[in-house]
């Protein structure tokens, strides 16, 4: 699992380090705190050490700009894997050009200006991982069953059903039955046969590429709901297609082992908040690989959770990220047998975490 992960000058995170005490983190915290840059971070990541050249780039908006930040990006992820220890280091160098290159071992990334720098072998997270941040548009419409997996916003989750409807009946009817636990109301999802209109690349009389469309049987979402049948995907509740995208995207694929889902608690009731979780937390004793990381703004959600599990996010006066712990908190030892995280957090607030950094930045720590 990831342990810590440290970013210097990426976007709006100055100077922060988070540990990770646990495979299930949730990050709080107001909006523009920078939650998601930290998703956004450990998402680059992986997708730098998979990529198949074993080059990557990366764009300039990523480098703070705040008054006086450096302009060098810098950012590390140390995780523990069948017992070691390893870590990927990356930073960037010069101003305005920012090409980004790993240490330890060294590693080349390119940046969309075309420099590069020379590589060597680098430690692998696994397969990328996105970012699950869905559109509930993109949730509910038709799809190709093709092989490919569902996109960071959801589409493609129809196809992406009837793959696993076919191939393993089993994972199937758990993602359901974990969708009924979530929203009762839900009885049956359906996957109706449809036409779908594709794009296709084809080759003109002359050998040109070209392209053009083409009709394949693809799925339209429908779900039997207590008291009505067959409701199309687009007149289901936001919640209900949320919820079964997140499902899909946590129990659907093999060989993952990292989460990334931002605002996880979008369009659901405490009540549905709480199953979720303890979906979530059923599969991580299932799957001792399994790592969550998740964003949300909800203090029900927050409840359900360890102190330990919780990281708290806000902005500095300068506007930078603060990130820390609610044990932290120079009254953590008097409340915490008083008072549930999200009720601790919802009290004290993030005011403290700029206090701590005044002080900091007073006595030149």
């Amino acid at each position: 699992m990831i342990s810590k992960v440290s970013f210097r000058s990426f976007k709006s995170l100055r100077k922060v380090d988070i540990d990770f005490a646990s495979r299930l983190t949730v990050l709080v915290g107001p909006n523009a705190s920078g939650k998601t840059s930290v998703l956004q971070g450990i998402s680059l990541a992986t997708k730098v050490t998979e990529s198949s050249n074993r080059e990557t780039k990366i764009s300039r908006d990523l480098v703070c700009k705040l008054a006086g930040a450096d302009s060098q990006i810098g950012l590390r992820v140390d995780w523990t894997r069948n017992g070691v220890e390893e870590f990927l280091s990356l930073y960037s160098e010069g101003v305005g050009q920012s090409t980004a290159r790993v240490l330890k071992p060294r590693f080349a990334l390119t940046l969309a200006d075309g420099t590069r720098m020379e590589r060597t072998d680098v430690p692998s997270l696994g397969v990328p991982v996105p970012i699950y941040r869905f559109d509930v548009g993109s949730l509910a419409r038709r799809a190709v069953p093709d092989g490919s997996h569902m996109t960071a916003d959801g589409a493609g989750l129809a196809g992406t059903l009837a793959d696993i409807a076919t191939s393993d009946p089993l994972r199937f009817t758990q993602i359901m039955d974990s969708l009924r636990k979530v929203i009762p109301v839900v009885k049956q999802v359906r996957l109706l046969p449809v036409d779908v209109r594709v794009a296709v690349s084809t080759t003109d009389p002359m050998g040109q590429r070209a392209e053009g469309t083409e009709v394949r049987r693809g799925y339209q979402l429908a779900f039997d709901l207590r008291g009505a049948a067959r409701v199309p995907a687009e007149q289901v509740s936001e919640g209900t297609l949320l919820t079964l995208g997140l499902l899909t995207a946590v129990m659907a694929y093999e060989g993952r082992w990292l989460f990334l889902l931002d605002d996880i608690d979008r369009g659901l009731h405490p009540s549905a908040q709480r199953e979720l979780i303890g979906i979530l937390r059923a599969l991580l004793a299932q799957n001792p690989d399994y790592q969550v990381i998740a964003t949300t703004h909800s203090p029900y959600l927050l409840d359900l959770l360890k102190p330990e599990e919780v990281r708290i996010v806000t902005a500095a006066e300068d506007g930078s990220t603060l990130c820390g712990t609610l044990m932290e908190h120079p009254e953590f030892a008097r409340w915490k047998d008083l008072m549930l995280p999200g009720e601790m957090w919802s009290t004290v607030g993030e005011e403290w975490l700029r206090e701590q950094r005044a002080k900091a930045d007073a006595s030149g720590q």
